[in-house]
């Protein structure tokens, strides 16, 4: 899949930016730490279609959370439960 990265942000904080200019495609991302008070978030600032969570289409896929966003952007949360995201895992 054309533009497809994987990440792993491996222990301690994590911030993965999502920029329009270099992100074509789908992000993968392992070690995800989501919930209220963890340090891990998604950095959307950077990305004109994505302000808010209005603009994220969250969805479970299995043990993981797709986030689509934009014409054709997603990013793939490795072990993830959506219902534990919370607003401080985002960045707008």
């Amino acid at each position: 899949m054309a533009g497809s990265k994987w990440r792993d942000g491996g222990g301690g904080i994590d911030l993965c930016v999502h920029n329009k200019n270099n992100n074509n495609g789908s992000d993968r991302i392992n070690d995800f730490q989501e919930g209220a008070g963890s340090f891990d978030q998604l950095d959307f600032s950077s990305h004109s279609q994505a302000n808010s969570t209005a603009d994220l289409s969250i969805s479970q896929q299995s043990a993981n959370v797709l986030i689509e966003f934009g014409a054709s952007e997603s990013v793939l949360l490795i072990g993830v439960d959506s219902n534990q995201l919370h607003a401080d895992d985002f960045i707008f």
